[in-house]
């Protein structure tokens, strides 16, 4: 995809199962056949005390497990490289701000 706009992802519950399974695959899968905007981050937003690392390393091994034959190290790195994590509830406004 050649659109050169900022594009920001932002789930919502990051830390869980549907996050795994079923969102980060098709996302993988969508940037590893050129269908994500060039500039794309993706934030996840959950309550769990993790950190970038942590959030990209459970959603690797999601990927490994549910989706193993779409897995591609190398570009998986490259795709990791854009995900970042905010610690945060749901119920609490300023963990909304920036």
């Amino acid at each position: 995809m050649s659109d050169t706009k900022p594009t920001t992802f932002v789930i919502f519950g990051a830390s869980g199962d549907l996050t795994r399974r079923k969102l980060i695959p098709a996302l993988f899968n969508s940037y590893c056949k050129g269908r994500l905007p060039e500039l794309f981050n993706i934030v996840g937003f959950a309550r769990r005390p993790w950190d970038d690392a942590e959030l990209r390393q459970v959603l690797q091994a999601g990927m490994q497990a549910f989706a193993p034959e779409a897995y591609n190290a190398e570009k998986w790195d490259a795709f990791a490289s854009r995900i970042s994590y905010a610690k945060g509830d749901l119920d609490t406004l300023a963990d909304f701000e920036a």
